[in-house]
């Protein structure tokens, strides 16, 4: 880890150590991606990405250039079933593989092209093992940071 102070206080920068810090988040999605196309901002870059069999928009605050590999994290709750392409940053087909009742929530396992994402969705309204399905990220919802091949900082 390394600790830079910085405007509004510290930063904390924790290479080789992103699954960790994602993993923080839950049960989070993580796709490999690679990048495309950088809008670069003050604190946030805006990055056109591609995955296996997906490509969408994400958002990162490191340093990154087309070209550069990424791994991107996106929460169970951010993944929509029945997307509109117009709402979303990504979006993917899949058969779902499992479904597991969580009180208000229901877990549901989807296998798409790009791998198995879990996804939330209200525990009375959800579709059926078995069925497949159009499921997109809600936009914004697409973190971007360092992959395992990457040079970003």
């Amino acid at each position: 880890m390394k600790r830079s102070s910085g405007e509004g206080g510290a930063q904390y920068n924790w290479f080789g150590r992103e699954d960790v810090i994602a993993s923080f988040f839950g049960a989070p999605n993580l796709l490999d991606a690679t990048v495309l196309t950088v809008e670069p901002a003050a604190n946030l870059s805006r990055l056109a990405v591609r995955g296996e069999s997906w490509q969408g928009v994400a958002y990162g605050n490191q340093r990154f250039a087309p070209g550069d590999r990424v791994r991107i994290l996106v929460r169970p709750e951010d993944i929509w079933p029945e997307v509109m392409q117009n709402e979303v940053d990504a979006a993917w087909r899949g058969e779902v593989l499992e479904s597991v009742f969580r009180g208000a929530r229901r877990t549901l396992r989807v296998r798409t092209q790009a791998g198995e994402l879990r996804i939330e969705v209200p525990a009375l309204a959800h579709p059926e093992v078995g069925e497949t399905i159009e499921i997109g990220a809600a936009r914004f919802a697409l973190w971007a940071f360092a992959g395992p091949e990457s040079k970003a900082v």
